[in-house]
């Protein structure tokens, strides 16, 4: 069976305005659609846009700390470095006045300026004091070697040479930087008796 659709039926249809309103709403349901998923592109966009910015920004930071650091230390190392390089007997060992030697040495890449150094020994109840460098300036390699004069109580060398008694040394070097750092420099030794020989307990050195 065809169904005919007059003229006057088809006008009324085309007028009609909820058909158009129905149409209006699909369109903007379309629109509204298309437009949350763009929205959630951007946002997926912008969050990984931010997410590497803080990883850039991270790793920029990470890379400033790191050449902070490598030049910290390389201006902590590009400085002078002394200490003490040796301790030998001169003269003097089957008397009670010996005669030590002791050698400091520039380590560094820098010339140390404003250099006081001192030897102090101890034996039993002996001691005293030896005086080396005195604001003095030690270029890098370069040594500077002082003689010490151990004067001892009587009975004294011999108990040292049978480890009865025991001569204790402790070195101590102040010395500057050309750019004004100060530091400190100390070192203990001591007689041993066994290698006829001076060894080397501790060291260190430090800001002054």
């Amino acid at each position: 069976m065809n169904v005919i659709i007059s003229a006057q039926e088809y006008y009324r249809w085309w007028r009609d305005p909820i058909i158009w309103s129905a149409i209006f709403t699909g369109v903007i349901a379309i629109e509204t659609l298309v437009y949350l998923i763009l929205t959630a592109r951007l946002w997926r966009a912008t969050k990984k846009a931010a997410e590497a910015a803080t990883i850039s920004a991270e790793a920029a930071k990470v890379s400033s700390d790191a050449s902070k650091q490598s030049a910290e230390i390389a201006a902590g190392l590009h400085r002078p470095f002394v200490g003490l390089t040796h301790l030998v007997f001169r003269d003097g060992m089957n008397t009670r006045t010996w005669g030590l030697s002791w050698t400091i040495k520039n380590f560094g890449t820098l010339p140390a300026t404003h250099v006081d150094a001192a030897l102090d020994w101890k034996a039993g109840l002996s001691e005293g004091t030896s005086i080396g460098p005195s604001s003095g300036e030690i270029f890098p390699q370069a040594e500077v070697e002082s003689i010490a004069l151990i004067k001892l109580a009587e009975m004294l060398p011999q108990q040292m040479f049978t480890g009865d008694q025991i001569l204790q040394l402790h070195a101590r070097v102040n010395y500057s930087a050309e750019d004004g750092r100060r530091f400190l420099y100390t070192a203990d030794a001591q007689w041993n008796h066994e290698s006829a020989a001076f060894m080397m307990l501790s060291s260190q050195t430090q800001p002054a």
